[in-house]
């Protein structure tokens, strides 16, 4: 682990010690409570993307990494500009060049049905949109600790793990980690090479997995605990903290 810290200063340390003998190729970004206003707010922060979109143009590849739908995150990555990969559904489906890979073949949906019917969760409005990793609301209040481990005693393919925005039930073959080395290595690139931000459990082995991990203030402590970085400041005011600072970095690397 390299620290944790918040200055502007100290995220160059960190960066200029992670990468000093090269630089970064490729960032996996989380979407929700990382390019949003918060957590709980689903708005992006265009400043935050505009920045993001900067990177993308000094030679960084740009992965969105998110437990959101594939038709979510494929349209939010090809309007933005960034078309050379995503990972969907927490690392169920992925994306390289246009061509769809599903990394999954187990679905939660029959545990998502009964967790609804025995636990008063409830589904979100675009539901049908997930075909393996299913997201639940209305846990607000409820004993997620019993909730987890009535999926892990029925379904042994299955996890329940929480984003910071929804539980998912979540196939255990997949992970934003796993995901993210496929899509590198599709693209020629290394984890070696790579930066990840994120801020939930299901960020956890994408964080470990990449050369740096870096999570925002308010994450979950599974995220921090896994990430070299955690920026103070929350949400989306962290990830800009760590993307000026990224720029720099890059910029100072290539005057070198």
């Amino acid at each position: 682990v390299v620290g944790k810290g918040m200055s502007y200063e100290y995220i160059l340390e960190v960066l200029s010690q992670t990468f000093a003998s090269s630089r970064p190729r490729i960032l996996f970004v989380d979407i929700d409570g990382v390019l949003t206003v918060s957590r709980r707010e689903r708005l992006l922060d265009l400043e935050a993307v505009q920045l993001l979109q900067q990177i993308y143009s000094l030679g960084v590849t740009v992965v969105l990494a998110s437990g959101n739908s594939y038709p979510v995150v494929r349209g939010l990555s090809y309007y933005l500009g960034f078309r050379d990969g995503l990972i969907a559904e927490n690392g169920c489906i992925i994306e390289v060049r246009g061509e769809r890979l599903d990394l999954a073949r187990t679905s939660g949906m029959q545990a998502a049905e009964e967790l609804v019917k025995k636990f008063g969760l409830k589904f979100p409005r675009l539901v049908s949109y997930y075909r393996y990793d299913i997201p639940l609301e209305g846990y607000e209040g409820k004993d997620l600790a019993e909730i987890k481990k009535f999926v892990s005693d029925r379904y042994k393919d299955l996890e329940l793990l929480f984003s910071g925005v929804a539980l998912h039930v979540h196939p255990k073959e997949c992970s934003k980690g796993r995901a993210a080395k496929v899509v590198a290595e599709m693209l020629g690139l290394s984890l070696d090479d790579a930066i990840a931000i994120g801020d939930g459990e299901t960020d956890v082995d994408m964080l470990r997995s990449c050369r740096l991990g870096v999570t925002v203030g308010d994450a979950e402590e599974e995220a921090k605990k896994a990430a070299k970085l955690v920026v103070r400041a929350p949400a989306s005011t962290a990830t800009k903290e760590f993307f000026r600072a990224l720029m720099y970095f890059l910029l100072s690397a290539g005057r070198s």
